[in-house]
């Protein structure tokens, strides 16, 4: 397993949720999470990842950037796995902001965890990170993540291409004025 920088953040935890540090046994979750096709279907590209892709996600994601913070294990404070989250530096478009994300296993769908940890996101963001604006970018078909982007009052900033993300809308929050 990939030796992985320590996040910035450490633990965020929300009423009902935590963020907490990727471990190895964690990769068989992420790699069902990624091989789930009604999850993939609107992340990169829709490609089903192998060992090796997850792997690499790994290294590249979970806390793998030097100065941000990275993805994280999302869990109920019972220590049931939901899926992962995080703020990252975009590096999908050229611009210096930073976005967040979270990918939720389907069963727990629809019981407002996106929009707990999106507002945990932000409000750190706000409070720790000397940064102007926080982004997302979602597939234009997915309806359920537009519809937590718009209850944090995030704002359609423009639509774009993504290289391995595919086609994106990208919203925007400002944090600083």
């Amino acid at each position: 397993m990939p030796e992985l920088n320590k996040c910035k953040m450490g633990v965020l935890e929300t009423e009902r949720l935590r963020l907490r540090q990727y471990s190895p046994a964690d990769f068989e979750m992420l790699y069902y999470l990624l091989n789930d096709t009604d999850i993939i279907k609107y992340l990169f590209n829709g490609n089903i990842f192998t060992q090796l892709d997850t792997l690499k996600l790994i290294e590249e994601t979970f806390c793998g950037y030097k100065n941000d913070i990275g993805c994280l294990i999302l869990e109920k404070k019972d220590h049931t796995i939901l899926g992962f989250s995080g703020i990252q530096k975009c590096i999908s478009f050229l611009t210096d902001d930073y976005e967040l994300g979270f990918v939720i296993k389907k069963e727990f769908w629809g019981n407002g965890y996106a929009t707990e940890i999106g507002k945990g996101l932000i409000d750190y963001a706000r409070t720790n990170m000397d940064i102007p604006r926080i982004t997302a970018t979602v597939h234009p078909l997915n309806s359920q993540s537009t519809k937590v982007l718009n209850k944090l009052n995030m704002k359609q900033l423009f639509k774009d291409n993504i290289k391995n993300r595919g086609d994106r809308v990208v919203y925007g929050l400002t944090l600083k004025r």
